[in-house]
């Protein structure tokens, strides 16, 4: 019985300590092989590059909105060309909206001090880096060559690439700071009194 109760107390103890540190898994997420920055650009804090990234990826994501519906609407005049392509771009449009939320989020936490409205914004981020990448150019790209408007230049791949780079270093260092954050929470001390020392003090 008396082991029965300690371990009922430890338990409680332990749950009221994680409880008051704030401790959860959304705030101390590390990935296996993924780089922690010390700096952005070797010049700027990681605080002050999560809030240089967070304003570029909430911008970037509203007008990559505006341009991708004004594209939506260019194309509309081909039929076959909206089958194959519009469905994905409303989609694009759609993952772009979600990030919109997700970078203010970024902001705040950056603003707070806290990592978990981060995390939202390292899932989306993803997803728009994959857009970027795999669907969203060759999908432009087959436009401007239908209307022979890119020819034999290859530009739009060129900023596709340099955009993709962006969102890498740029994931890099929100999450660098997203770890920097849940660091000091990983030193505390978990101090349980004994059950002798909990009824002493009842008394």
């Amino acid at each position: 019985e008396l082991f029965k109760n300690t371990g009922q107390a430890c338990h409680k103890e332990s749950y009221r300590v994680l409880k008051c540190q704030g401790f959860n898994t959304m705030d101390n997420i590390k990935i296996p092989y993924v780089p922690e920055l010390e700096t952005c650009c070797g010049c700027l804090s990681l605080r002050q590059g999560a809030k240089v990234f967070g304003v570029i990826s909430l911008m970037g994501s509203m007008f990559m909105c505006l341009e991708i519906f004004a594209t939506i609407v260019t194309i509309s005049v081909n039929r076959n060309y909206v089958a194959e392509g519009a469905g994905i771009l409303f989609y694009a449009i759609l993952v772009h909206s979600v990030h919109i939320g997700t970078s203010a989020s970024l902001l705040f936490g950056v603003y707070k001090e806290r990592n978990k409205p981060m995390f939202g914004w390292l899932i989306t981020a993803v997803m728009v880096a994959l857009l970027e990448a795999l669907i969203v150019p060759s999908i432009y790209i087959r436009f401007l060559v239908f209307y022979k408007l890119l020819g034999v230049d290859y530009k739009f791949v060129l900023v596709t690439i340099i955009m993709l780079i962006d969102d890498i270093y740029g994931w890099l260092v929100v999450y660098s700071y997203y770890r920097s954050l849940a660091r000091p929470r990983q030193g505390y001390v978990l101090k349980i009194d004994s059950p002798m020392d909990m009824e002493g003090k009842k008394f």
